[in-house]
C-alpha cells in the first residue's frame, strides 16, 4: 500500500516540474554578456571635457545631464565665471562632492544665463569663495519658465551672496549657505527652502520677495537678521536668532525664535500689512533696549496670534527704569485681531506685555507674568474690543488693563489686583493670591 502511493507521488512530482517549466517561458538565469544600462539621463558628460571662453571656464550650451570628475578653481585671467550653463532645455549638474574654489572677484561658481525652458537642478556641490556661488542672470529667467534647484549643496565664503536669483524661483533643500559677505541668499517669488543651514552671512540670512515657503531650517547668526521676505510667505519649524520680518498674509508656525537685541535701530520681529497667522512659536528675546521700539510688532488688521510664548527679557544701558525697556514689548496695531492662549512672560518695568490700539480685536485666555513692576498687562486706545478670561500674576504694582477707547467689554479677569480700568459693568474679577 505504501509502495503505490510512493509511485503516485513521484509520478505527480513529474508532471508539475513539467507544466512549471512550459509556463516558465525559459530558463531563470539570464544569458551570458554585458547588460544594458537603465534608460534615464544618461550618458552623463563630463563638465571638464566642455571648452569655455572669457565669460566662463566650461560652458553648458545643450540641455542634458552633466558631472564633475574633479574639483575646479577659479582662474580669472582666462574666464571670469567658473560654469556658464547657457541651454534652451533641462540641465543638471551632479557635483560628485567635488568642490569649486575661487576668490573675490572671480565671478560666480556657475552662472546661469540665458535659460528659456526647463529647469536646473546642481546637487552635491561644494562651492567656496567667488563673488557668487550661483548667480541666475537678471531678467533671464521668471518662475515662467521653471525654476532652479540646489540639493545637497555648500556655499560658503562668497564676496556678495550665495545665491543670486532676484528674478527666478529656487527650491533649496538640505544645503548650507555661510560666511558670504551680504546676504546668504536673495531669490524670487514662489520660492521653497527646506532643512538648510544658514550661518554668519554679512545681512539676512534668507532674503526673497512674496510667497516664499520656509520649512525646518535654522537660521542663526547672520549679521542683520534672519529673513526678510514680502508677502504670503509661510514660515514653519525653524529656529532663528535674527530679526524676521514678513509682508501681509504671512504665516510663522512653530518656530522658535532666539533674538539678542543690543540697542539696535531694529524691530526683532516685525510682521507688517496685516492678515498674518501666529501659531505654536516660541519667542525669546534677550538683551538691551533703550531706542523705544517694541520687540513684537505687529501691524494691519485681521490678525490671529495662537498658542505663542512670548518670553521677553530687555533692559536698557543706562538701567533706569524710564529707559531701560522699550515702551511695549508687543505692539498691536490695526483691525480685528484674535489673540487668544498666548504667554507673555519676562522682565519688564515701567511698560506694558501689549500695546493694543484699533478696534475690533479679540483678547482672550492669555496668560500674563512679570519679574517686576510692570506698568500694564495690557493699555492701549483700543475700541470696540473684547478681553475675556484672561490671567494676570506677579505684577507687583502694575496695573491689569487700562484701555481708554469705547465699548470695550473685559470679562472675566484673573489677577493679583484690581487695577482695571474702563471695566464692564458685568466685569467679574477673581483676586488671587500674591506669589512670593
Amino acid at each position: 500500500m505504501n509502495t503505490r502511493r510512493f509511485v503516485a507521488l513521484c509520478a505527480l512530482s513529474a508532471a508539475l516540474c513539467i507544466l512549471c517549466t512550459t509556463w516558465a517561458g525559459g530558463p531563470l538565469s539570464p544569458p551570458a554578456g554585458p547588460v544594458a544600462d537603465t534608460p534615464g539621463p544618461e550618458p552623463r558628460i563630463a563638465i571638464q571635457s566642455l571648452p569655455g571662453d572669457a565669460s566662463a571656464l566650461h560652458i553648458i550650451s545643450q540641455p542634458g545631464s552633466y558631472y564633475l570628475e574633479g574639483n575646479i578653481k577659479a582662474n580669472s585671467a582666462i574666464a571670469s565665471n567658473g560654469i556658464l550653463v547657457n541651454a534652451d532645455g533641462p540641465v543638471t549638474i551632479d557635483g560628485r562632492g567635488f568642490s569649486m574654489t575661487g576668490m573675490q572677484g572671480d565671478g560666480a561658481a556657475i552662472l546661469i544665463g540665458l535659460l528659456q525652458n526647463g529647469l536646473v537642478v546642481i546637487a552635491n556641490v561644494e562651492i567656496e569663495g567667488w563673488d557668487y556661488g550661483i548667480q541666475v542672470a537678471q531678467g533671464a529667467r521668471t518662475h515662467t519658465y521653471g525654476n532652479i534647484t540646489l540639493k545637497r549643496g555648500y556655499i560658503s565664503e562668497s564676496s556678495v551672496n550665495g545665491i543670486l536669483a532676484v528674478d527666478s524661483v529656487v527650491n533649496i533643500d538640505e544645503s548650507t549657505i555661510q560666511g558670504c559677505g551680504q546676504d546668504g541668499v536673495v531669490l524670487g517669488d514662489h520660492s521653497f527652502i527646506a532643512d538648510s543651514f544658514f550661518n554668519n552671512n554679512g545681512r539676512y540670512g534668507v532674503w526673497t520677495a512674496n510667497e516664499m515657503v520656509l520649512k525646518g531650517s535654522k537660521i542663526k547668526e547672520n549679521f542683520v537678521g534672519a529673513v526678510w521676505t514680502g508677502t504670503d510667505a509661510v514660515i514653519q519649524d525653524c529656529l532663528m536668532d535674527g530679526t524676521v520680518r514678513a509682508g501681509n498674509c504671512s504665516l510663522l508656525q512653530r518656530c522658535d525664535l532666539e533674538l539678542r537685541v543690543d540697542d539696535s535701530n531694529f524691530i526683532p520681529v516685525d510682521l507688517f500689512g496685516g492678515d498674518h497667522r501666529l501659531f505654536d512659536n516660541h519667542f525669546d528675546i534677550t538683551g538691551s533696549n533703550s531706542n523705544a521700539l517694541p520687540a513684537v510688532q505687529v501691524s494691519g488688521d485681521n490678525v490671529v496670534a495662537q498658542r505663542n510664548i512670548f518670553n521677553i527679557h530687555l533692559v536698557g544701558a543706562a538701567g533706569s527704569a524710564s529707559t531701560r525697556n522699550p515702551p511695549h514689548f508687543t505692539s498691536w496695531d490695526g483691525t480685528r485681531h484674535h489673540v487668544t492662549h498666548n504667554t507673555f512672560s519676562g522682565f519688564w518695568v515701567g511698560t506694558e506685555a501689549i500695546q493694543a490700539n484699533g478696534a475690533f480685536h479679540r483678547y482672550e485666555h492669555n496668560y500674563f507674568a512679570a519679574g517686576d513692576g510692570a506698568a500694564a498687562g495690557i493699555i492701549g486706545n483700543a475700541s470696540q474690543s473684547m478681553f475675556v478670561g484672561n490671567s494676570f500674576f506677579n505684577l507687583p504694582a502694575g496695573e491689569v488693563v487700562v484701555v481708554t477707547g469705547a465699548d470695550n467689554y473685559l470679562a472675566p479677569v484673573r489677577t493679583q489686583t484690581t487695577a482695571v480700568t474702563t471695566p464692564h459693568p458685568q466685569m467679574n474679577v477673581v483676586i488671587e493670591p500674591r506669589v512670593p
